[in-house]
């Protein structure tokens, strides 16, 4: 009983940690489409160029995608771990989950950052 609300516990941390990342890929994917937009356009350096109504498009679309993606893998993510809870090997795909998370995140802000700096 106490691994089962551990297991459950685990999943709601992750599935928060998750959504967390989720908003930093938005960030990330608005920063990349800022960046191409303005490189398509040609814009020069001191010359500004309103892109507020195509991001805001942008945005919503990216919102949905992401939202969509992030109920699915909450869905994917609870069966793969009581599955986990059933067989013995929680622990395993909690550590698989938790390391596959921190590099999507460090995916999110390394782009972010590439695409601020450039």
């Amino acid at each position: 009983m106490l691994r089962a609300i551990g297991c459950y516990v685990a999943w709601f941390l992750l599935s928060a940690f998750s959504l967390w990342i989720l908003i930093e890929l938005r960030v990330a994917l608005l920063t990349i489409i800022t960046y191409v937009r303005l490189q398509f356009i040609g814009v020069a350096v001191g010359e500004s160029v309103s892109t507020r109504g195509q991001l805001h498009v942008a945005d919503q679309w990216i919102v949905i995608v992401l939202a969509i993606g992030w109920l699915g893998f909450v869905v994917w993510l609870e069966s793969y771990l009581r599955a986990g809870l059933q067989r013995g090997t929680l622990g395993s795909r909690l550590a698989r989950i938790a390391i596959w998370l921190v590099v999507l995140l460090g995916v999110a802000y390394g782009l972010e950052e590439v695409f601020t700096r450039l």
